[in-house]
């Protein structure tokens, strides 16, 4: 799997601007960060491995604390246990509780650290504040509420019913206690700071304006993310078991990913690491499909 890896990460090209050396910014840890807790999360899946969801957690703990910017691709990796809940039970209840234990601990450790006191009670829409700290407590507390009934609870559906009250009730704690923050995150921006540099902000523009004017690079975005997309999800198709709920983990992520940045390509940066490793499961997945058929032809593979 060498050379395809490396083919594959030279497709991601617009990603290796975010580390240029002497770069100080956001993205470079955030994309670190979000692949590294895609990586824990999937090798949490295996119950003898539970505890790497820790490490999920508190991966995304920090990335929140950097900025909200990868919030869409959190939102599926904190709905990964709840989901394998649903489907394995019993199994999925260290699951829980190691994911609940990573945010659960990291993110008011964070959130202390890195917040003055004197601004703990308030809420933001663009920036960890009480309107994430908040619902993301009470997921915690939904996990833990998940992991005591896992035992007890048979049958999917009800599974799926307990997950759909608890996810209902960090929703709706979301929506009663700050409703300022569903509509525009960036509404209390200055309207002359909005027209003079936040309407021009080029990481900012969605993925048509960037194909009507640079159509190339445009497609250097779109174009990995489409084929890193296919591959998880035709593996995703073709596995089983664990390898299946890893490799849908993998496509779910790709797919929001690319939704985030045709609405605003910097979504891409981040993204496009993830569709490389769907690109390249598809390539070996190939390679190794050509190969048994070579084999079965009696060419030299077949040794």
């Amino acid at each position: 799997g060498v050379w395809p890896a490396v083919l594959v990460a030279f497709l991601g090209g617009p990603m290796f601007s975010q580390f240029q050396p002497g770069r100080i910014d956001h993205h470079a840890p955030q994309i670190v960060l979000l692949v590294g807790a895609f990586a824990a999360m999937a090798a949490a899946f295996d119950p003898a491995r539970a505890r790497l969801a820790a490490l999920a957690g508190l991966a995304i703990a920090v990335s929140l604390a950097i900025s909200l910017e990868n919030l869409p691709f959190i939102a599926i990796l904190a709905a990964a246990p709840a989901l394998a809940f649903v489907v394995q039970g019993a199994p999925a209840r260290s699951l829980l509780l190691w994911f609940s234990a990573g945010l659960g601990l990291g993110l008011p450790a964070l959130y202390a650290a890195t917040i003055a006191s004197g601004r703990w009670s308030l809420a933001f829409c663009d920036a960890l504040s009480l309107a994430q700290l908040a619902p993301a407590l009470a997921l915690v507390a939904s996990c833990m509420a998940m992991a005591a009934v896992a035992a007890r609870l048979r049958t999917a559906p009800a599974r799926l019913a307990i997950a759909a009250i608890a996810g209902g009730a960090v929703l709706a704690l979301y929506v009663v206690a700050f409703p300022a923050c569903l509509g525009d995150p960036l509404a209390a921006t200055d309207p002359l700071v909005r027209e003079v540099w936040l309407s021009h902000v080029r990481e900012a523009m969605p993925l048509s304006w960037l194909a009507a004017r640079e159509l190339d690079e445009a497609l250097a975005f779109a174009a990995p993310t489409t084929l890193g997309l296919a591959g998880a999800a035709t593996l995703a198709w073709a596995s089983a078991g664990l390898a299946r709920a890893r490799w849908l983990l993998l496509a779910a992520l790709i797919l929001v990913g690319f939704a985030v940045g045709a609405w605003q390509i910097r979504a891409f940066s981040s993204v496009l690491p993830l569709a490389g490793l769907g690109a390249l499961g598809g390539a070996m997945a190939l390679a190794r499909r050509g190969a048994r058929r070579h084999a079965l032809a009696g060419g030299p593979l077949a040794l």
